[in-house]
């Protein structure tokens, strides 16, 4: 859809599973595990906007997700387990693209700020007539800067592409998160500030030859 030379693009993606899931040394097992997903994204963009060597985009973005593992036999986890876990995901993301033809290169920019949350109820108790148990609503909130240049040299036959990324990240879990019947000696809260600069190359030898090289430190 075109709107005041705004480019909208709204796409939806659903997905949908149901499998057994095999058991110890790909033995058969009774477990099952189902798996629903949704992701629903809105983007727009406008080229030459705000200047003429410019393009400016925004993506805004949901997704759930549902599984339901069900093992209620004890054949993979060593225990009877039968737990539903939900996450959702917020995002909304900006993009600047700045193109400096004279001088071979063009620069990108980005913001994104994402917020997820997750939770896990534990229906086991339900067997016994007593209410699921809920666990505690695990949420982070994620905020992104990213700085990308591409210089082109030799008549574009190597591409050179420096990035820094910066992340905070800020994680409230609500409670000991656990796996099975094993606590993890993790924080209540956590916050963290990530850098991850990063080098990248690409030469082109021949009409059907490129040879690429990467470099960086990730977090």
């Amino acid at each position: 859809i075109s709107l005041a030379h705004w480019t909208l693009t709204l796409s939806d993606d659903f997905f949908t599973k149901d499998q057994g899931v095999n058991g110890l040394s790909n033995l058969p097992s009774e477990a099952r595990l189902g798996v629903d997903r949704n992701v629903i994204t809105l983007l727009a963009k406008r080229p030459g906007f705000p200047h003429a060597m410019t393009d400016l985009s925004f993506q805004f973005a949901h997704s759930w997700q549902h599984e339901a593992f069900d093992d209620r036999q004890g054949s993979i986890s060593g225990g009877p387990e039968d737990a539903d876990s939900t996450s959702h995901t917020w995002s909304a993301q900006s993009l600047l693209n700045l193109y400096l033809d004279d001088w071979h290169q063009s620069l990108g920019f980005m913001l994104e700020w994402r917020y997820e949350t997750f939770r896990t109820i534990d229906k086991l108790p339900e067997i016994r007539g007593l209410p699921a148990d809920r666990g505690p609503l695990q949420r982070r909130a994620n905020l992104t800067l990213a700085l990308q240049d591409e210089i082109l040299l030799f008549d574009e036959r190597l591409a050179v592409r420096p990035l820094l990324r910066y992340q905070y990240v800020s994680s409230r879990f609500g409670d000991q998160p656990s796996f099975s019947s094993i606590t993890l000696d993790i924080p209540d809260k956590n916050r963290e500030h990530l850098f991850s600069p990063s080098l990248g190359i690409k030469l082109n030898l021949t009409a059907y030859v490129d040879v690429k090289a990467n470099v960086g430190r990730f977090q």
